[in-house]
């Protein structure tokens, strides 16, 4: 788990009656400044994927830019709409597999948009 994480889990074995030793196996920390480049590209992305609610929170502390996404999980979902991400691509399981069809998901619809609209895909 990332240290950040909640106990939810944890806790929940544990009242079950389960013997739980968490290992925080990594560390979520805040992008301080994405520079420059980074952050163009940001404002300008068609699509954006995040695997963590902390990704989203990262992505609304330095883009206003909402545009489609695609999620890892629910939770991230719920994330990325509290921020006011609209069109959010989500997979019924969460996981790298449907977070994939998720990211293919947002690609092809903002390619349809752009056949319809007659706009090239930049």
């Amino acid at each position: 788990a990332s240290e950040i994480a909640p106990t939810t889990l944890q806790d929940g074995l544990e009242a079950r009656g389960f013997a739980v030793e968490r290992l925080n196996t990594y560390t979520t920390r805040p992008v301080r400044d994405p520079g420059g480049e980074q952050l163009a590209a940001m404002e300008s992305a068609q699509v954006a994927t995040f695997g963590s609610p902390s990704a989203v929170m990262a992505w609304a502390a330095h883009a206003n830019a909402r545009p489609l996404c695609a999620c890892m999980g629910s939770t991230t979902e719920k994330a990325a709409e509290a921020v006011g991400f609209g069109r959010v691509f989500t997979p019924m399981e969460p996981g790298v597999e449907g977070w994939a069809e998720a990211t293919a998901a947002a690609v092809a619809s903002v390619l349809r948009d752009h056949e319809e609209s007659g706009v090239g895909a930049a």
